[in-house]
């Protein structure tokens, strides 16, 4: 075992540390710890069995899920690199991303098969094609590829400096560039957050934020790293209501955010606004763009007490 353990070695600690906490959930489902570890183990197993070694590429092209969530860390259990492609994206910068990456499987959202079909005669690495959610032709189930896998740890041997994140530039001036990020990056980032943002076991945050992004990947899985949970939303579209009603029934202790989300939250109506009970929020984080004072006034006034933090 290496000195700093990555998220897929934490994870089989935190599954025997905090057995009753859970670690993934979303509307309709709730996985403890141990739960997810078993999901996470058997997805890690499926994927040697397809073939795949230490240092091979897995792309993914997928909505926020908890499915996600247990592809990183299963690829981070043995090695694999995980390249998450943001699910906006059209059928040829798709292509271009996973070519370029070397990826030797890809998992798809159900909805987003079309875009892969369009393009899938030229995914010349790819030899396995998953969907997650309902069956499409000539895709192998999510759900049906763990059901035949071990619950058992993997065995592998995967070093901190190894890599474990392939994430994508936006492009702007050129061709998306491929930034590889390690283990130990992560390690350090997910340390350095808990100490700053005093996350811990007791913290569930919301992840609304796309999970192929490098934000949600930082601040998200800084809480699983420590014991908490993640409710995941979708990222697809921003509903206000919809967010405040999850931190009101979920007890939700943080949330990441943009400084456009914030705007949409104030644009409710003032007697809606304050209809949500907020209080289990104690700490949030705006970033990506500066935030106008008149709206870092009005967060602490609407959630009194919150710590609210700038990135």
């Amino acid at each position: 075992m290496a000195l700093w353990l990555n998220l897929g070695e934490i994870f089989r600690v935190n599954a025997v540390k905090y057995p009753q906490n859970i670690a993934f959930c979303d509307q309709n489902r709730r996985f403890t710890f141990p739960q997810s570890n078993q999901r996470i183990n058997q997805l890690a197993h499926a994927l040697l069995a397809m073939g795949l070694q230490k240092g091979d590429t897995v792309s993914c092209f997928l909505e926020n899920c908890i499915e996600i969530c247990e592809l990183y860390i299963a690829c981070a259990k043995i090695g694999v690199v995980i390249n998450p492609i943001n699910f906006r994206l059209v059928a040829p910068e798709v292509e271009y991303i996973a070519n370029n990456a070397d990826a030797k499987a890809i998992f798809v959202h159900d909805e987003f098969v079309p875009v892969i079909q369009q393009v899938r005669d030229k995914l010349t690495q790819v030899k396995e094609f998953i969907v997650v959610g309902s069956p499409r032709d000539g895709y192998r189930e999510y759900e049906d590829l763990l059901g035949s896998q071990s619950q058992d740890e993997p065995r592998a041997s995967v070093k901190p400096a190894d890599p474990w994140i392939l994430l994508y530039t936006s492009g702007t001036t050129g061709r998306p560039k491929g930034v590889v990020r390690s283990h130990e990056s992560y390690i350090a980032f997910y340390l350095i957050n808990g100490c700053d943002f005093f996350f811990g076991p007791k913290d569930m945050v919301l992840t609304c934020m796309p999970l192929c992004h490098v934000n949600t990947t930082f601040f998200s899985f800084t809480v699983t790293y420590l014991g908490g949970g993640n409710y995941i939303h979708p990222a697809r579209s921003f509903r206000p209501a919809e967010i405040l009603k999850v931190v009101q029934e979920q007890g939700i202790t943080f949330i990441s955010l943009i400084p456009t989300h914030y705007n949409l939250i104030f644009s409710l109506p003032e007697e809606e606004l304050k209809s949500y009970d907020l209080s289990s929020i104690n700490k949030l984080l705006c970033s990506s763009a500066p935030a106008r004072v008149e709206h870092k006034k009005a967060i602490l006034s609407l959630i009194p007490g919150v710590k609210l933090f700038e990135g």
